[in-house]
């Protein structure tokens, strides 16, 4: 069920218009991205015709696990583990950087030597939601869309 959350964001304040609305956006959605991130759901839907593949609501243990994008463009994800009859433990973290281009809608993070990409699909002061169109899940000759949903 452990999904790796994609690489994400390095936060590269591009300023394509001089306007005072434009700078003041490009802030506000720096700064949501920032903060602690708990993971929600995992979904899978066809590239053929949009119905779920799969659904996986986030439960236990997994509740814990969070990735946190810094201002200094790193990241730290922590996974957790259930112990049978204990309190959950922390059973890895990951650091590594990350980049976001507001433009394109990309997170882009990369951990030792692989980076990976996601789009963002909704991102707020509490919700973010990425996906990608890599694999093939079903088989059936089309690339699926898996979303991710977050919340702090």
């Amino acid at each position: 069920m452990k999904k790796t959350l994609f690489a994400l964001l390095t936060i590269g304040l591009v300023a394509t218009s001089c306007s005072k609305d434009n700078t003041e956006e490009t802030v506000q959605e720096k700064a949501q991205i920032l903060g602690t991130w708990k993971y929600s759901k995992f979904v899978t839907y066809s590239g053929k015709d949009g119905s779920v593949l799969s659904s996986e609501t986030v439960s236990g243990c997994q509740l814990q696990d969070n990735i946190e994008f810094k201002a200094d463009n790193t990241f730290t994800e922590k996974y957790y583990n259930s112990n049978v009859g204990g309190p959950c433990t922390l059973g890895g973290t990951d650091n590594g950087s990350y980049t976001y281009n507001e433009t394109t809608k990309e997170i882009s993070t990369t951990l030792g030597s692989a980076t990976h990409v996601v789009k963002v699909q909704k991102l707020t002061s509490t919700t973010l939601e990425t996906y990608n169109t890599s694999s093939d899940e079903n088989g059936d000759g089309f690339l699926d869309k898996e979303i991710v949903y977050l919340y702090k």
